[in-house]
Order: structure tokens, then C-alpha cells, then sequence
């Protein structure tokens, strides 16, 4: 859909359809953000029903700052997230959760995500993320996006603060073609920029030649920003000037417009008395953007209002924004003008904001505001930072890191992390070498929980090779370091590194030990798990051993919830009850809805086909809830569950609703093979050979360690295939083979191979081979559910 100007983006804003996108895009200068802070005013005053969340991006706070204000601003009775750990929930998934709540809502939520080219890499993140969950077809929420894209192919802006590329947006903006609508803005008619030029810029005022006008009008090519700064530069140069009220025009043509470049911030300083010089240096210092109160508390500039009206009106280096908030036209002009500031007015100008911000932070946590006093905090270390207070900076530093990370903003925790290395190595005397070691196990753990796990095992690397560290730091770090090769996809390595571990843990004796143990073990248990391993059950065991002994509860629970990867059927089934029936006694709801997934892959074949199904809905309402990573669990279970109940095309639609393309391959392969099974039981043979070989693409790019536990899955997939498709004589030898020589296959899978063999066998009236009788035996409830319909299904657990 295309749409024209302004009075159809409300007249579609108000037309109230779910899950939309409005897009705003055209060259830079045409007023597309004027345009988009209208709409947002306009729907507020006017559509009651409406809920407005307007999401600024802020260089000066921590990274999701921004999506949290525009949550405590949209509505008194909003559910802002804490700091601390609630139901088992960081602060991300508290925020998500309190954005989904509201959009599940009767009231409509339009959610403007203002200068979105701008977000930084968590901010993005959170919000390509909330994007994703917001517009998933497979759920109803009464929400849409408003936002900007320049399409002028510049990256940066003038401000310097924009990240994201034109393409960026448009790729990210591709998956959701039914949901996307465009607003083009051109280029202004001729007649449009004479009316802007002649009554906004001069508002009559203008005196000038036919032929001179139709020049300016040309260079500016339909841009009302070109325009502006065209006239700017005319009157900077006196090309343009004031006399006797109105503003007249020199001589000029096309050659002298062309050659009329922007004039420095600092040209512009120079001609400006001695009180408006000053404001502005105090402005730069405080940053890009400007709170006018603070040029007068803490900085203690009087008469601010008065000079900066002055300023607005003889200069364009600064620009009015809202209300009380100003900046500087581009990041350029505000450091032309910080480069002015003497030594002495920059000591005492950030010392003065440093300990202003010092004691808002203090008034803030008293008042409960705890997200706002750590946006002070940063800003008092920064601040205090260029007053060249290196101790003060460093204490505030150091507390700051640990409060970015409590929160899950990890990136910025490890830009304070490396500022701290580069003030120990301005002033050697700051921190002792080995604290200053420990800021890479710090930047380590950052990384490896935002996901980035090549910095992450660079960070551990640096940290193990430097640290001096006592016995137990070290396993204790080693450990650690093994955990992220093997989430990053390694497998030999961690492998290695931990069984190395392992013999040496094994020497020791108490808690201290006991709890790098549990952790080693458990880690060791689900890579052999993945290898098909049998000593993962050993090592399983031992770490459920020790976890008790020394009173490790959480850890305790926790590897009972994920003890379906050794125990199976009833003894399996009770040691994740208990842990269900603990997680639900503490609240943590994240645990609990793993622990009921985990217990319906179970109940699937050895229990209650209805209470599986129960548990994979409560843990898929719970997972839903903050926007989990790990939805399609429970999803792929459900499917799963119709399969066993025989009704594959709703299966089929869970299995699809499962699916993302930025999952993980494993996750991939795993859902391709079920989707092919429901295809297959459907008559869709060619649709389900199209998943299998989807599969068989994506192990095939990969480690085929990774893998082993799903290729059986694979290759008995595609001979079911062929039996289905009546092609028995090229399937016989393949279930044959599977008997015979592959010891990789489990017991369910070799007698469904075996039950198929007798049935060819049947079929053309040939004996059986010796031995296959015995195989084709259902030894269980759950052999039988699976053979009955003549399908092998993929169940997945949490086990991390």
C-alpha cells in the first residue's frame, strides 16, 4: 500500500487495523519526523482509545532507557519492569512482558519508534525483537509501528549518531510484507517551496529579484531543509541582508549558490557577543543534546531563556527540540564549540554536572526511580571523567558496570569495562593489575549472555592467560570458558578442556569445589548427550549426587527439570515433578515453563497424552508472556501431540508456527523432519521430500557432530517417504541396512524399520530375514502410539 501525505497517515492510523508498520520514507530534509511527532500529538489529543508509546533514542542513557519511558509515559498504570529478578524474569523480559500486556489490551497501542536509523545494537535488537513478537500472524495484537526511513543512501546524519543503513531497514522491514505500509514523501512542488520560502522562512519580509528567487528555488531541488540552509548561508555571507525590516538580495547566480558552502559553527561564535559565547560553550559541554535548566543549575548561567531566544534567532548551531530541550544542529558544530572550552571552564563546568547528577542519582533511588538514577550515574561518571576526576570516575565506573549488568545490558557494561582499562593505563596507581585482569572476565561474561560468543571466548582467553588467580578462580573460569566454546557450536574443544577439568575437580572436596563440579558436569552431560554418548548418564548421576549433598538447591532443581535426557518414562516423569512442584513454590515462572515442557516430551509416550498437552500450553502461555527465544518448544510439542492424536493437518500449522529461519540449525533441522512427517501423513509428498532435503542442506553445512542424534530421525524420514510413495523394492534395502548396520538408530525408530520390512516382505510375498521379527516388536505404550501411525517425531527439552 502507498500512501500520499499527511492526512492519510492519520486517516489510517485511525482506521484501527492490527499489526501494522507505517513507514515514512523519502530523502532527508522533507519533513518526515515533523510529520511522524505530528501524528503522534494529534493521535494523543484526539484518539482516547488510543494507548501512544514514543520511543527516543538517548545517547546518554543505557540502552533500553528509551523503551522503558516510553512505557512509564504512555499510561499511569503501566507495568514498568524491575531491576531485580520477578517470577523468575530479568529486566528484558519484564519489559517485553509489560509491552505485550499492554498490547493484548482492548485499547490500541501505536508505538513510534522515532529516528529508529539511530538505536544502537541493543536498542535495535530489543526492538527488531519486539517487532517480531508483535507481528507474529499466528497471535492477535491490537498494535502498530510508526516510523522513518531515509532512503538517500547516506548512513550517517549529521547529528553522527545514525547506525542503520537504508538497506537494514528495508531487510528488516521484508518480513513483514502484509504488514507494511509505505508513506512516500517527495520532493516539494515548486509552488509549495515559494510559499515555505516567502511565509515561514521570511514571512514577508523576503525582497527579491524574479530571477534571483527562481534560482534559490532551483538550488534547493524541492528540500525545504536545503532551502533553509541555503538561505543560512546567504545571510552569513551577506548575501542576503537586513535592511529597513525586510531581508534583500545581492547580486547572484547559479555558480555563486553552488560554491555558497556551510558556514562553521565557528564563524557564526565569532560574530556573537560575549554572554551568548559563553552559553554556548557551556552548552557543548554538556553534550549534543541540552536540558536549558542545566546551563542554569548546576552550570549557573543566568538568564538562560533570554540568550538562547537570542541564539535561536541569530544562529542556527543550536535548535529548539522540545519544550525545554535543545541541540546542536550536527555533532560537528557542538565539538567546534567544545573545542573553545578553556581547561579551566571544562574542570569546572563537569565537575559541577558530575556532582549534580551525583546527588540526582542518590534523590532518585530514595523516590523509587531506579532506572532513571542509573542514566544519572552514567552521566555523573562521564562528567566527573572529563573534569579529569579519574578516582571519582573509576568508583562510579566500577559501580555502573555491575548495575548494566543486574539489568541485561551487557554492551554497554563492556564499553565502562574498557574505559576502566584506559584509565588504569592513564593512571597506572587507579586499580591493581589483577582488578584490572578481572575486567575481561566481566567483558567475557557480557558477551557470552548477549550471544556473541567469539568476543566472549576472546575475553575469557585474555583474562585465563593474564589473571593471577587462586586454584578455584581458575577451574572456576575454566569452566566458564568451556560452557561459551560450547554455546558458540564447538564441540571437541569444550569436550577436551572439560574432561581435563573434570579429573582434576575430582581431587577436591567441599562446596567451593562442589559447585564448579556441578557446573562442569552438567555442561560435560549435554554435549555427550548430543554425541550419543552413554557416560552422559554417569556424569549426569554424579552431578545430581553432588548438588544434593552440598545443598545446592537451585542447582539441584535444576538439573532435575532437565533429567528427561537420562531418566525416561516414570521414574523420569517424578524427578521433574518435583521440580515443577519447587519452581511453582518460588515463583520462578521462566523454570517452571521449562520444567513443563520438558515433563509433557515425556508424558508425550510414557503418560497422559492430555496432561502433556495441558503442560505444553501453560508453558507456552508463560514463554509467550515475555517473549521467550525457546516459544517454539512448546509449540513443536503440541504438534507433536495432534500427530499422536492422528490430526496432522493441525499439527502441520503448529509445526510451520514453530519455525523461524533465525533459529538455530539444530532447531531447523529438528522442525524441517517433523513438518515433513505431518506433510507425509498428508498426502504432500513433494512438499515433505522439499523439508527433508532442507534438512539434509543444513546438517550438511555444519559440524556432523552437532547433528548425530538427528540424522537417524533424517534417514528414516525419507525412507518412510518412499515407502509412502509406493516405491518399495528402492525402500527395502534402506530398512534393511538400518537393521543391520546402524547402531545409531533407538529401539522405536529400528522396530518401526522392522515393522515396515514385514510389511514389503507381505506385500511381494517374500520370507522375512532372520532377526526382524524381533526388532518389529512394540515393547511399550509408547512404541505403539509411534508405530500405530507410522511416524517418528523430534521432541525437543530445555536443557540449558
Amino acid at each position: 500500500m502507498k500512501l500520499n501525505d499527511y492526512s492519510s497517515l492519520l486517516s489510517e492510523l485511525r482506521k484501527g487495523e492490527r499489526q501494522r508498520v507505517y513507514i515514512l520514507t523519502g530523502e532527508r530534509g522533507l519533513g518526515k519526523h515533523s510529520v511522524l511527532s505530528a501524528a503522534a500529538e494529534t493521535i494523543k489529543e484526539t484518539a482516547p482509545d488510543a494507548t501512544i508509546l514514543s520511543v527516543h533514542p538517548d545517547a546518554f542513557s543505557f540502552s533500553l532507557w528509551p523503551m522503558e519511558e516510553a512505557l512509564r509515559q504512555s499510561t499511569p498504570d503501566a507495568a514498568l519492569p524491575s531491576h531485580e529478578m520477578k517470577d523468575g524474569l530479568n529486566y528484558p523480559e519484564q519489559l517485553i512482558r509489560s509491552i505485550l500486556e499492554l498490547c493484548s489490551g482492548k485499547k490500541r497501542t501505536i508505538i513510534f519508534l522515532n529516528r529508529l536509523q539511530s538505536f544502537n545494537d541493543d536498542l535495535w535488537s530489543f526492538t527488531t525483537k519486539l517487532l517480531r513478537l508483535l507481528l507474529d500472524p499466528y497471535r492477535s495484537f491490537n498494535v502498530c509501528f510508526c516510523c522513518c526511513l531515509h532512503t538517500d543512501g547516506v548512513l550517517r546524519s549529521q547529528s553522527g549518531t545514525q547506525t542503520r543503513s537504508a538497506d537494514q531497514l528495508i531487510g528488516l522491514f521484508s518480513r513483514y510484507p502484509q504488514s507494511t505500509c509505505y508513506l512516500y514523501f517527495h520532493p516539494w512542488s515548486r509552488e509549495g517551496l515559494q510559499r515555505f520560502l516567502e511565509n515561514e522562512l521570511f514571512q514577508g519580509k523576503l525582497r527579491m529579484a524574479p530571477g534571483q528567487r527562481g534560482l534559490l528555488l532551483d538550488a534547493a531541488m524541492g528540500n525545504p531543509a536545503t532551502l533553509i540552509n541555503l538561505t543560512e548561508r546567504m545571510k552569513a555571507r551577506g548575501l542576503l541582508y537586513e535592511e529597513n525590516g525586510f531581508y534583500c538580495c545581492g547580486s547572484i547566480d547559479g555558480t555563486v549558490l553552488l560554491t555558497c558552502g556551510p558556514v562553521p559553527a565557528t564563524e557564526e561564535y565569532t560574530r556573537m557577543e560575549h554572554p551568548l559565547q559563553e552559553l554556548l560553550r557551556g552548552s557543548s559541554v554538556i553534550g549534543v543534546e541540552f536540558e536549558a535548566q542545566l546551563l542554569s543549575d548546576p552550570l549557573g548561567f543566568w538568564a538562560v531563556k533570554d540568550k538562547l531566544r537570542r541564539l535561536l534567532s541569530i544562529s542556527r548551531i543550536i535548535q529548539r527540540k522540545v519544550d525545554d530541550l535543545y541541540e546542536f544542529e550536527s555533532i560537528f558544530a557542538r565539538l567546534s564549540i567544545r573545542d573553545l572550552v578553556s581547561k579551566e571552564e571544562s574542570v569546572l563546568w563537569n565537575s559541577r554536572l558530575g556532582e549534580y547528577f551525583w546527588k540526582l542519582s542518590q534523590r532518585q533511588i530514595t523516590e523509587g526511580a531506579v532506572s532513571a538514577s542509573l542514566n544519572s550515574l552514567k552521566k555523573s561518571a562521564f562528567y566527573y571523567d572529563e573534569a579529569m576526576n579519574r578516582a571519582q570516575a573509576m568508583q562510579l565506573y566500577e559501580r555502573l558496570s555491575m548495575e548494566l549488568m543486574s539489568i541485561m545490558q551487557y554492551r554497554d557494561a563492556v564499553k565502562v569495562l574498557r574505559r576502566m582499562r584506559d584509565l588504569c593505563e592513564l593512571v597506572p596507581d587507579l586499580r591493581t593489575p589483577n582488578d584490572l585482569n578481572r575486567t575481561w572476565q566481566l567483558e567475557g561474561d557480557c558477551y557470552r549472555y548477549c550471544s556473541d560468543f567469539s568476543k566472549a571466548i576472546t575475553a575469557y582467553e585474555t583474562f585465563l592467560e593474564r589473571a593471577k588467580l587462586t586454584k578455584y578462580e581458575r577451574m572456576d573460569a575454566q569452566c566458564s570458558y568451556c560452557v561459551v566454546l560450547y554455546e558458540s557450536g564447538e564441540i571437541s574443544r569444550p569436550l577436551e578442556h572439560l574432561r581435563t577439568l573434570l579429573s582434576e575437580l575430582q581431587k577436591e572436596t567441599g562446596p567451593q569445589a562442589a559447585s564448579i563440579l556441578v557446573r562442569t558436569l552438567s555442561c560435560l552431560t549435554s554435549i555427550e548427550e548430543t554425541l550419543c554418548d552413554p557416560m552422559h548418564e554417569f556424569h549426569f548421576n554424579a552431578a545430581l549426587d553432588i548438588a544434593k549433598r552440598y545443598h545446592l538447591e537451585d542447582e539441584y532443581y535444576v538439573l532435575l527439570r532437565k533429567s528427561l535426557i537420562v531418566h525416561k518414562g516414570v521414574y523420569g516423569i517424578s524427578l521433574m515433578e518435583s521440580a515443577r512442584v519447587y519452581f511453582e513454590r518460588i515463583g520462578n515462572q521462566k523454570e517452571l515453563a521449562r520444567t513443563l515442557c520438558n515433563l509433557a516430551a515425556e508424558l508425550l509416550l510414557h503418560g497422559d497424552l492430555e496432561q502433556a498437552r495441558s503442560n505444553y500450553q501453560h508453558s507456552a502461555e508463560i514463554l509467550r508472556s515475555f517473549g521467550a527465544e525457546t516459544i517454539y518448544v512448546p509449540i513443536n510439542g503440541l504438534g507433536d501431540y495432534w500427530c499422536l492424536r492422528g490430526n496432522f493437518e493441525r499439527a502441520l500449522s503448529l509445526f510451520e508456527e514453530a519455525y523461524r529461519e533465525e533459529y538455530d540449525a539444530f532447531t531447523r533441522i529438528a522442525i524441517r523432519i517433523n513438518q515433513a512427517t505431518a506433510h507425509r501423513k498428508l498426502g504432500h509428498y513433494d512438499a515433505a521430500a522439499e523439508r527433508l532435503a532442507q534438512a539434509e542442506k543444513i546438517s550438511n553445512s555444519g559440524d556432523a557432530a552437532e547433528y548425530a542424534i538427528l540424522l537417524p530421525h533424517l534417514l528414516i524420514g525419507k525412507a518412510l517417504l518412499l515407502y509412502d510413495r509406493g516405491e518399495l523394492e528402492e525402500v527395502y534395502p534402506l530398512f534393511l541396512k538400518y537393521i543391520q548396520e546402524d547402531p545409531s538408530f533407538g529401539r522405536r525408530r529400528l522396530a518401526l524399520a522392522g515393522q515396515y520390512i514385514q510389511k514389503i516382505c507381505a506385500y511381494f510375498q517374500r520370507p522375512v530375514p532372520d532377526g526382524v521379527d524381533a526388532f518389529a516388536k512394540a515393547t511399550s505404550p509408547a512404541d505403539e502410539r509411534l508405530l500405530r501411525h507410522g511416524i517418528t517425531l523430534i521432541r525437543f527439552s530445555i536443557t540449558e
